[in-house]
């Protein structure tokens, strides 16, 4: 395999989405201040949700996921081989065990003929990787 250039895009922030920022690094408030409130509150409305919470990373939202689903201890939950190694450590805090799935070498998608042969029993979950922007 050649070795391949995989770019990440720049970042795209709009002029208000600069102001909010702003707003939020001048309150001295960067993870659960008055911005989050209004953020989840309008989060609430928008899904009609009656009980909602934001997480501020990756990290945290698949902990408090893997504390929701509330499987049998032990379970294993399939992630790629390439992934952020806090999925794996949120994988086994919670009492999981971690299947490791190859992925595509062109699409970077699971590898579902890596999939057939690991002969799965006890799945209880999947936690994709979303910072290559493909599908499972």
């Amino acid at each position: 395999m050649k070795n391949k250039i995989i770019s990440f895009s720049k970042p795209s922030i709009s002029t208000d989405e600069f102001l909010e920022i702003k707003k939020a690094l001048q309150s001295k408030w960067l993870t659960t201040g008055p911005q989050t409130i209004r953020f989840e509150k309008m989060l609430k409305r928008l899904f009609k949700a009656k009980f909602l919470t934001t997480v501020s990373n990756a990290t945290s939202g698949l902990d408090l996921a893997l504390r929701l689903i509330n499987r049998k201890k032990g379970s294993e939950i399939l992630t790629t081989s390439l992934t952020w190694p806090s999925a794996v450590n949120m994988i086994e805090n919670n009492g999981y065990k971690p299947i490791f799935v190859d992925v595509c070498e062109n699409t970077f998608n699971l590898d579902l003929l890596d999939l057939k042969k690991k002969n799965i029993k006890k799945n209880s979950g999947n936690i994709g990787n979303p910072f290559w922007r493909t599908g499972l």
